[in-house]
């Protein structure tokens, strides 16, 4: 499987938080979202605003899938603005 967490037009309303990082980055607590991802089996792809991929791939070496990547694979889709509590977790898996 293929997780993808993305981040929608809503990301705005974390602001100014989420100015300079992903969503995904925000920590909850002692969590981030991208903690929770990473435990899960399958491969990672993020997509954020386009001002930050750079600075996420050199981060976190994470990058947006090309199409070519999910043709035909079995995709879960997260929003990275999902609150990163250990339910997320139980949820997610």
């Amino acid at each position: 499987m293929q997780l993808i967490c993305f981040e929608d037009r809503f990301v705005k309303q974390l602001l100014p938080i989420t100015y300079a990082r992903p969503a995904y980055s925000v920590t909850w607590a002692s969590y981030q979202l991208l903690d929770w991802l990473r435990v899960l089996p399958g491969r990672l792809d993020v997509s954020v605003r386009n001002y930050l991929a750079e600075i996420q791939f050199l981060d976190q070496e994470l990058s947006a899938p090309t199409e070519d990547e999910i043709k035909g694979q079995e995709l879960l889709l997260v929003n990275a603005r999902l609150v990163p509590r250990v339910e997320t977790l139980s949820h997610l898996k």
